[in-house]
């Protein structure tokens, strides 16, 4: 064990990700965090509700024989069956894995104090793990299939390494065995064509395990900084011989036998797949990238590593013949963790369209609905090997987002066009936005929500109406720029609509009548001064919808001044009821000229009504 001493304070210290956390302060956070979103998964999933015809129990791209000559071959029941039964291996995997993982944990706090918070999350995270460890037994008990153990050699070597494993091995052994089944889970949980209870399950499990991501990648980086250099030598051999086991251990090759299925052809067909070592590779990189920034994947250890299938060819450029994943590698990775989903109840959305063009011939055409890895091997003529931050690549992701919504209806905008928009995978979407197109829409909604309520931000000086003319200038490029997106937003009526994403609508017109007021100089308004603005605002939105509708006629810079001069007619109605806004009206008048709007508004009304008699 590494002593005590060595990683409890370690103020100042960086690695090559930055300045280490403090460790009782992560784990502090950690604590709190799963006060709040801890689950019991007996009381909240539907164990009793029958499985739904036709549903999968793991998405199909996920499925091992997914695209192979036997995969064609099989016939739609198959491959569902298939599916259950690789859904229970990988849970009987889990429980495999998770047993190892709560063995780790108490050998690395015997010797530290109990009182501790990092000691005291870690006790935490075994009860997770047994909570889990429990699902994944009932679920395989629930789906009518065997339990799937590993292999006795398998078996044995877990409990090799429990022995033998220094303390950062072990947190590496963990991120592995966290974060691969991590990802297939974040594509799981939303997608519809699973059976509910999988996708209870998996939500559940992507919410907690988050949490012991950062738990053991925070760990991880102090012990690389900490540990003597035989630990870190013997950590880097030791991890690449485990990711071997664990990329063997990953496939059990009875699944094939109880379907129905040539063990033999089977393993051999999954092993020649492409498009399984892409899937692999893929959930194995956000991991491999951090490995390789704090010096994990180095030497031996990056050999075996790469001889385990999950670690990327640093090739930058596509071998022809060989596909273009290694053109991905850096560029897709996201430098920190994205934040978890918050909690596992609700169907999620997002998972419904699945366009994914491959590199490789294919004898069966690709399905547009079905296939998840959307765009992996995207054409790339250059990447840089710069990663993005996580801020960076959200912001990227929201104005492809943003740019999609803009033009057309948010329900016609799919996972798959946002990902092809920003140049990257979909799986690099659902990192970012695990809750799928329904996170991605609320968050794309609240930064245009965010440009729309600058539109009405104006220093306080001049003319009222001058002022009110260029906000609605901005306001009116914005609804001009986002024409489609603008309609679907304010018409409602969106599959995707929400409270929340109506609360953020409703955020907008609330601020916008704040800024008009504060243009009033009025700090306390009356109900009639504050009806009038938002009256008003209700106007302009109207307007605007039926400016889009009818082609956009007129043109915006005459909207702009009919807008203007219909607020000016508000208020001064509202003036012959209301003392406050007459106050605000004389205010007003005092700063307009004659040559101004409101003095042509005059011109053009005197004519009309000067002859009428009242």
């Amino acid at each position: 064990m590494t002593p005590v001493t060595e990683a409890d304070a370690l103020d100042g210290v960086r690695d090559a990700l930055g300045l280490l956390k403090d460790r009782e302060q992560v784990a502090a956070r950690l604590l709190d965090a799963s006060a709040k979103h801890s689950f019991d998964p007996d009381e909240e999933l539907d164990w009793d509700a029958p499985f739904e015809e036709g549903k999968w129990f793991w998405p199909p791209e996920l499925v091992s024989l997914y695209g192979t000559p036997m995969w064609q071959r099989m016939s739609q029941e198959q491959r569902i069956l298939l599916s259950r039964h690789e859904a229970a291996a990988l849970a009987s995997l889990g429980i495999w894995f998770e047993i190892i993982l709560m063995q780790l944990l108490v050998r690395h706090i015997y010797d530290k104090a109990a009182t501790s918070a990092h000691v005291r999350y870690a006790l935490t995270e075994i009860e997770d793990e047994c909570r889990h460890s429990k699902m994944f037994a009932r679920l395989i008990s629930r789906g009518d299939t065997p339990y799937y153990p590993v292999s006795r050699l398998h078996h044995n070597l877990g409990r090799l390494f429990k022995t033998i494993s220094t303390t950062p091995g072990s947190f590496t052994a963990t991120l592995l065995g966290e974060e691969v089944l991590d990802w297939m889970q974040r594509l799981t949980f939303p997608d519809e064509r699973v059976q509910p209870l999988i996708r209870g399950v998996t939500r559940i499990h992507v919410v907690e395990e988050s949490r012991h991501v950062r738990y053991a990648r925070e760990e991880l980086r102090r012990q690389m900084v900490t540990a003597p250099r035989w630990s870190q030598e013997f950590t880097r051999v030791s991890s690449g011989e485990f990711a071997r086991v664990f990329s063997l251990a990953f496939i059990n090759p009875d699944v094939y036998a109880n379907v129905g299925l040539d063990r033999g052809e089977a393993l051999a067909q999954v092993r020649a797949s492409a498009h399984r070592r892409e899937v692999m590779q893929t959930g194995a990189r956000r991991l491999t990238d951090f490995l390789d920034d704090i010096g994990v994947l180095r030497g031996a250890g990056r050999r075996l590593w790469r001889a385990s299938g999950l670690l990327v060819s640093e090739n930058p450029h596509p071998v022809p013949g060989q596909g273009r994943m290694p053109a991905l590698r850096r560029a897709d990775a996201p430098a920190h963790d994205p934040a978890p989903p918050t909690h596992p109840r609700g169907a999620g959305n997002g998972a419904t369209s699945h366009n994914a063009p491959r590199t490789k011939q294919r004898t069966q055409p690709p399905n547009p609905r079905r296939d998840t890895l959307s765009h992996m091997a995207s054409e790339v003529p250059t990447r840089t090997y710069r990663r993005l931050s996580v801020e960076e690549r959200r912001g990227q992701l929201l104005n492809a987002a943003l740019d999609l919504f803009a033009h057309r209806v948010p329900e016609d905008v799919s996972l798959d066009d946002v990902a092809e928009a920003a140049g990257v995978s979909r799986p690099l979407v659902y990192r970012y936005f695990p809750g799928g197109k329904q996170q991605l829409y609320e968050a794309a909604l609240r930064s245009a929500a965010e440009e729309l309520e600058h539109c009405f931000a104006e220093p306080p000086e001049g003319a009222l109406t001058k002022r009110l003319a260029r906000a609605l200038d901005r306001y009116l490029a914005f609804v001009d720029e986002h024409d489609a997106g603008f309609s679907a937003l304010l018409q409602g009526g969106s599959v995707i609509e929400t409270s929340r994403t109506t609360a953020i609508v409703d955020g907008v017109r609330r601020a916008a009548a704040e800024h008009i007021l504060s243009h009033l100089d009025v700090k306390e308004p009356g109900p009639r001064l504050r009806m009038t603005v938002r009256m008003w605002i209700t106007a302009v939105e109207a307007a605007s919808l039926i400016w889009l509708d009818e082609e956009k006629e007129p043109p915006l810079d005459e909207l702009r001044d009919w807008l203007v001069e219909q607020f000016v007619a508000c208020l001064v109605a509202t003036a012959g009821r209301d003392p406050q806004t007459a106050g605000v009206v004389r205010a007003a008048l005092a700063l307009e000229t004659a040559e101004g709007p409101l003095g042509e508004l005059v011109r053009r009304v005197l004519p009309v009504v000067g002859d009428a008699r009242l």
